[in-house]
């Protein structure tokens, strides 16, 4: 049997997607989220749905996955993750590793927190022990977030003068 694995705070509720309705709130927060971001290019629903088909996701042949959404009171969807590993890939390396993903928030971190922690604890449950990381591919965060005056994590490799500047004439940029 299957465990459901939930977790609450005072704010929220984290809980595992298992129903179509539960599956298309994980599907539409992102399209709240960036909503008027004329950045934003919206993934196509059936692209996305295809990752956690057994049958089209060659990885859940010998893996598995699963994706929370989170609530506030209201019961307005507010987050969403996944986390997933494959027992192959993970037999190759030192120390077992899964990873997460498809993580969009609204601006709390409390709620990020609630779905690093699931993410942690399910990959852990499995054997995969070793810290979650996950790569942002999109985020959208306010021009005036006083971080921005003084960055202390900045995200991509760094070079020196001579190396970047060779680079930039091999891209042609």
């Amino acid at each position: 049997i299957k465990k459901r694995f939930a977790m609450n705070t005072d704010k929220y509720i984290l809980q595992e997607v298992t129903t179509s309705a539960q599956e298309r709130e994980w599907l539409d927060l992102p399209k709240k989220i960036y909503k008027g971001n004329r950045n934003w290019v919206c993934p196509l629903d059936q692209d996305i749905t295809e990752v956690f088909d057994p049958a089209r996701n060659e990885l859940f042949a010998d893996g598995e996955a699963v994706r929370w959404v989170v609530r506030n009171r209201a019961g307005e969807v507010v987050g969403r993750i996944a986390a997933f590993y494959n027992r192959e890939k993970a037999a190759l390396e030192e120390q077992p590793t899964g990873g997460c993903g498809f993580f969009e928030s609204i601006d709390d971190q409390q709620v990020a927190d609630l779905m690093f922690d699931a993410s942690r604890m399910w990959l852990a449950s499995r054997g995969m022990d070793k810290p979650v990381a996950t790569i942002v591919t999109q985020t959208v965060v306010s021009k005036d977030d006083p971080a921005f005056q003084n960055p202390t994590k900045p995200v991509g490799a760094f070079y020196d003068k001579e190396t970047a500047d060779r680079i930039a004439a091999e891209k042609g940029y």
